[in-house]
């Protein structure tokens, strides 16, 4: 996971550009799971990314007889995380195998047994656009921009012409 980074701490990052990153996740027999492109946020209290840009990073996760699952194209958010005046754009996921789901081609919102027990999402002056979710028969694709299992808190902020669709649990 992470192509980028994992931030795990309370802290906030500014004017930088996470572009172009990748993961890659294979199995020939088993589980294939890939998540966030660009970066994994599991701060407990808050972080914030702000004047920032999240674009055209891209998970993938392949088997043959298993399962295939993507978690955050772009961001795979498992704590409290705050995205002010950030665009997250043209990021993907792709998945293929007999099963399996994508979850969020530009940012995805859920947790781990031993993470943050409510996960958050704010955005902020934050589009998120042109962001796409690939899969192969029987594996589901949900949240082509947003993918969220908990409260997500929208101000003034777009989530629009992602694929297969806009958001799921919004």
């Amino acid at each position: 996971d992470s192509g980028a980074g994992e931030m795990n701490t309370d802290a906030t990052i500014s004017d930088t550009r996470f572009a172009g990153n990748s993961v890659t996740a294979t199995s020939s027999a088993g589980v294939a799971h890939g998540a966030a492109g660009a970066i994994l946020t599991a701060a407990s209290e808050r972080m914030t990314i702000s004047d920032s840009v999240i674009s055209g990073n891209r998970v993938t996760a392949a088997t043959t007889f298993g399962s295939s699952t993507v978690d955050g194209g772009g961001i795979a958010n498992i704590g409290v995380l705050t995205l002010r005046n950030t665009s997250v754009s043209e990021n993907s996921g792709t998945a293929s195998g007999p099963d399996g789901a994508l979850r969020g081609g530009g940012i995805f919102v859920g947790s781990v047994p031993d993470g943050p027990p409510s996960p958050r999402l704010t955005l902020v002056d934050s589009p998120v656009t042109h962001n796409t979710l690939t899969a192969s028969p029987g594996i589901s694709a949900q949240g082509g921009g947003l993918f969220s299992l908990f409260p997500v808190t929208l101000t003034n902020s777009v989530i629009a012409k992602n694929v297969p669709d806009e958001c799921y649990g919004c």
